[in-house]
């Protein structure tokens, strides 16, 4: 659903939120006028590597305190992972423009060394990684992810 950004404003008014996420199409207007009127609110913009667009990240870097790049992109009946070696100039150029980063998308024990030494990410979103077949978060998952990165 797609709401206009007076209705946007209004509820960022009634909630009161620290930080609003919103997907790569927000326009640069848009962003500014919300910054411009919420000085305090913190806004993240959502990536994949499909939806990357130099031009927009360019144009938007001065309006943004977070970019969450995600190595999956989802469609209606699958996903579609990417693989670091195929994100990874795409991550450091927003790292160039001096935006944190957050990685997500097929982070895995497997990975997670790889990917902290490579990109040296804000954070991470390794939630699906670690949860089991009820969807919660499994203590052994866990506890192999987090020995995996302190050997790392």
């Amino acid at each position: 659903m797609y709401v206009t950004l007076n209705k946007l404003i209004e509820q960022i008014d009634f909630t009161k939120p620290k930080t609003m996420s919103c997907s790569y199409h927000f326009p640069k207007k848009y962003l500014l006028k919300i910054k411009k009127i919420f000085r305090r609110l913190k806004i993240g913009i959502a990536i994949n590597p499909e939806n990357f667009d130099k031009i927009y990240i360019e144009s938007i870097r001065k309006s943004v305190d977070v970019i969450y790049f995600d190595m999956n992109v989802y469609r209606k009946k699958s996903i579609k992972k990417y693989s670091l070696r195929k994100s990874i100039k795409q991550i450091q150029f927003i790292k160039s423009k001096n935006i944190p980063v957050y990685i997500g998308g097929g982070i895995e024990k497997k990975n997670v060394s790889n990917i902290l030494k490579q990109i040296t990410p804000f954070g991470l979103d390794i939630s699906r990684s670690l949860k089991n077949q009820r969807n919660l978060i499994s203590k052994s998952k866990l506890k192999d992810f987090l020995n995996q990165i302190s050997v790392g």
